[in-house]
């Protein structure tokens, strides 16, 4: 059977309507749109606001042996008396006894230490909005000095935020640890408003400071490391520590410091009960050579069915005293191996941004199943989908990673040994942020054994370097790469009377395999039937006599009404829709994802036309905000910010 005409090369346009379409409670409806018109805060608030469906957001955590920071972020928006609640705040912040050993706060800024603070803030007064911060280091008393941390920070923000920044800071150390109080400008260099993000201001700056503390002092210490990390199956700081120190099967806590070897005995104690360790007459004790595995594997676990119970709490699945959780199980693809099922939720498996990923599904068969993914980008497709959608999971062959081929050769140019200053270089024209990537990553490779470290943060890299990391990475995520597709985002029941392609019209016309058996195979079944009778009433379908077989005329007509709908809720007023065509430049606001017929689209939206593009997960860091692309191959590369400017990201 021949495949069917591309559902986007009609050439009609059709006529647009301002009113807004709703799906039924638990599908996708479309939510106001922000557009290019907007004000910037209106639109940031669009974006912030909670929808009626689940959304994938990264998630700012900080890291265990990170160091503490306090960080509090206030909003001060222009009033009829800025200029003197202005003054009034420098006045307040430069106090007397408030300074180092109870002299008057100096006030320092991006270069100078003691500038005219209030001559500087009164040029302010009339912007619409300015930041105050409170920066507070739980380890304060041990920087030499606050300013230099200051300054590194906000040059952080300045990266973050893609602009210079005016700003103003006093440092207090009248509460018995030093702390700082910093008036941030709300505008950018060209002139825009300043906006953070909700989450950028909630946990992104306080991470920052995080990190540039953990890099100006060191980790904590394992000292401070909780009981629960001490008493916990699974593989901890306090772990590393101990293994570091094993030889020969055997390890020796008598060269740690007090604090330490204290911790370090409690847990070789909990691991003993557990019959991991065993105490020598010597004071060695001796551990498996496999420890690492083991405790990895039971953390594994407990941290897939914590974020399983997760991602169905509340919803079909999971309810107040626990749902299905019963039914849940582990799931594992292999090369070339394709789940169907209903999508039930997704959850991090750890706290931070880039965690891999834990995707629960109700797999066809009837098993409530959940599958881990190797990083949030693989379920960014998922983002706003509703529960029930009908989605694939597909296993794919693990590819090298650029960044460890670019590990390797470097480190065979400079004798097998790879740190930032060979990698610098190598490739002189390399960011440091690309660079601390690489780093970041041989230290994940390090603790699998792929690569020996040195010190400094030098390593060691062997001649099979990619091949060993490959191993790894099968090791740690799976025999498979899992790619996700969003197959239908309407639930079973939504299919059947829905206006346009479903699942169960591609399963009818055989462009999708038929379901199998199972539960959730058999009420599909069950449901294609209502389907089909459906079709007949709209004259689809009915050529053989019942109604479930479907010709290429009959997925035409459905093709057809897919895109009335869709178009219908796209466009406003007379605005054309488009397909992207190859090679030709196309610009607008990004500010919708489309699923449409088994595939996702992004909406780019301009004042005459909004521009059906394929989507890719990189292009969530632009939305709501403008963008310039072009499709070049079957992928967009793209610039955002207004009117195009910005840093030039290729997806």
């Amino acid at each position: 059977m021949a495949t069917p005409h591309d559902p986007e090369d009609f050439p009609f346009r059709p006529s647009m309507t301002a009113r807004r379409d709703h799906y039924p409670r638990g599908a996708v409806g479309l939510l106001g749109r922000a557009t290019a018109s907007m004000p910037l805060r209106a639109r940031t608030r669009h974006f912030a606001a909670k929808a009626i469906v689940k959304r994938v957001r990264p998630a700012f955590r900080g890291a265990g042996p990170s160091r503490r920071v306090f960080v509090k972020v206030k909003v001060v928006m222009r009033t009829p008396n800025a200029r003197a609640s202005l003054k009034a705040c420098v006045r307040y912040f430069g106090r007397e006894g408030a300074g180092e050993e109870g002299a008057r706060a100096a006030f320092f800024g991006p270069q100078e230490d003691r500038p005219d603070a209030k001559a500087e803030v009164d040029r302010w007064a009339d912007d619409r909005r300015h930041y105050r911060i409170v920066v507070n280091p739980e380890d304060g008393q041990e920087l030499a000095d606050v300013r230099p941390f200051a300054r590194r920070m906000m040059k952080q923000v300045e990266i973050d935020t893609g602009t210079p920044l005016e700003w103003l800071a006093v440092a207090h150390y009248d509460t018995g640890r030093p702390h700082l109080h910093i008036i941030l400008r709300g505008l950018r260099d060209d002139g825009r408003d300043l906006v953070f993000s909700r989450g950028y201001a909630a946990q992104g700056l306080r991470s920052r400071c995080e990190a540039l503390a953990t890099e100006i002092l060191g980790p904590r210490s394992d000292r401070t490391t909780s009981i629960r990390d001490l008493t916990a199956d699974r593989l901890t700081a306090m772990d590393d520590t101990l293994l570091r120190r094993q030889g020969d099967g055997k390890v020796n806590i008598e060269g740690l410091e007090s604090g330490e070897r204290a911790n370090a005995l409690r847990r070789l104690v909990h691991l003993e009960r557990r019959g991991w360790a065993q105490r020598d007459s010597q004071g060695f004790w001796a551990v498996p050579e496999n420890l690492r595995d083991i405790l990895r594997n039971l953390g594994e676990q407990e941290a897939r069915e914590a974020a399983a119970t997760r991602a169905i709490w509340g919803g079909f699945w999971g309810g107040f005293w626990g749902g299905q959780t019963n039914r849940l199980e582990p799931l594992s693809l292999s090369e070339g191996e394709v789940v169907v099922g209903a999508y039930a939720g997704v959850q991090p498996l750890k706290w931070h941004k880039k965690a891999a990923q834990l995707l629960v599904l109700e797999t066809m068969d009837g098993r409530l199943g959940h599958v881990r993914l190797a990083s949030l980008d693989r379920v960014m497709i998922l983002d706003r989908v509703p529960e029930r959608a009908v989605i694939e999971l597909r296993g794919k062959p693990w590819r090298e990673r650029a960044s460890d081929q670019t590990i390797a050769q470097i480190a065979r140019l400079r004798n097998g040994v790879y740190s930032e200053a060979d990698h610098l270089a190598v490739r002189p024209e390399d960011r440091p942020g690309f660079i601390d990537r690489h780093l970041r990553r041989l230290e994940a490779m390090s603790r699998e054994g792929a690569v020996e470290p040195l010190r400094q943060d030098r390593f060691a890299i062997p001649s099979d370097y990619v091949s060993r990391a490959l191993a790894a990475d099968q090791a740690r995520h799976g025999p498979a790469d899992v790619e996700v597709r969003v197959l239908d985002v309407r639930p079973l029941n939504l299919q059947t009377s829905a206006r346009g392609v479903t699942w169960l019209d591609k399963v009818a016309g055989g462009f999708e395999p038929d379901p199998g058996a199972g539960t959730m195979a058999d009420e599909a079944r069950r449901l294609g039937q209502e389907r089909a009778e459906i079709r007949k009433g709209w004259g689809i379908g009915d050529g053989d006599g019942d109604g479930s077989k479907l010709t290429d005329k009959d997925m035409l007509a459905l093709w057809t009404m897919e895109i009335e709908t869709q178009f219908k809720r796209l466009g406003k007023g007379e605005k054309l829709v488009v397909k992207a065509e190859e090679g030709q430049p196309f610009s607008g606001v990004y500010n919708d994802r489309v699923h449409m017929g088994g595939r996702t689209y992004a909406a780019v939206e301009s004042r005459t036309v909004v521009t059906l593009a394929p989507w890719r997960a990189g292009l969530e860091a632009c939305r709501g905000q403008g963008l310039t692309g072009v499709l070049q191959a079957g992928q967009v590369e793209f610039r955002f910010g207004e009117r195009g400017r910005g840093l030039g990201l290729e997806l």
